[in-house]
């Protein structure tokens, strides 16, 4: 069944290009949720209920963005980039709130995304309200950042089933008798897997546009 799935993902650009391109962006929008479905997903295993989605979301975007723009970086070393930068924040905030449970982990989260928007939205240089505009993955040929989303969905996929596989999740489990040291380092290292796959997501080049309100809106 997977592999019947796979192929219609790969047929589908080739068709959807020269008869229905409105699908292919369609499918292409489907295919950047998944990736930011299951990113979640890997910390929503440890019991803990994250919403800094957004803020991990927005960092690799506006990492990217500036980069790509202002220091004439390749958009691919930008996007790598940008999956660093959210890393380093989510290691950060993960060693500060991941002691924290329930509705009080939830509240500081949500918090840390809340300080990024309104302080994105007060400075210039990351263009205030209006955002930014980024430039097109890949000359803005929907196929090609069909194809690119496609593999980072299918990296996401290979991430989650090796996690669940691996001794990793264990320790990120939320069981009360595993030591406080080992669960936090679990849910540190899902935190940090979740946050480089959300801004890796090269979706604000697809959508050739950066801001608080479109990041807020898309998750």
């Amino acid at each position: 069944m997977a592999a019947v799935v796979l192929l219609v993902m790969i047929i589908l650009p080739v068709w959807a290009s020269r008869a229905q391109p409105y699908y292919l962006q369609v499918a292409l929008n489907v295919l950047i949720f998944a990736v930011l479905a299951l990113s979640w997903d890997l910390l929503a295993r440890t019991g803990q209920l994250s919403l800094a989605h957004a803020a991990f979301y927005g960092l690799g975007g506006y990492t990217t963005t500036l980069l790509t723009t202002r220091a004439g970086v390749p958009i691919a070393a930008g996007i790598l980039a940008g999956g660093i930068v959210a890393v380093v924040a989510a290691i950060a905030l993960g060693m500060l709130t991941l002691r924290l449970r329930g509705i009080y982990f939830a509240i500081a989260t949500l918090a840390f995304s809340e300080t990024l928007r309104v302080i994105t939205k007060q400075l210039r240089f990351t263009g205030g309200s209006a955002g930014l505009v980024a430039p097109p993955l890949l000359g803005g040929s929907l196929p090609a950042q069909y194809a690119v989303i496609l593999g980072i969905l299918l990296l996401a996929v290979l991430t989650s089933w090796q996690v669940s596989r691996s001794r990793w999740r264990f320790p990120s489990s939320s069981t009360p008798t595993k030591s406080t040291a080992i669960r936090l380092g679990g849910k540190l290292f899902a935190k940090a897997t979740r946050a480089f796959l959300k801004a890796v997501d090269p979706a604000p080049s697809s959508f050739r546009s950066v801001n608080w309100s479109s990041v807020s809106c898309n998750l």
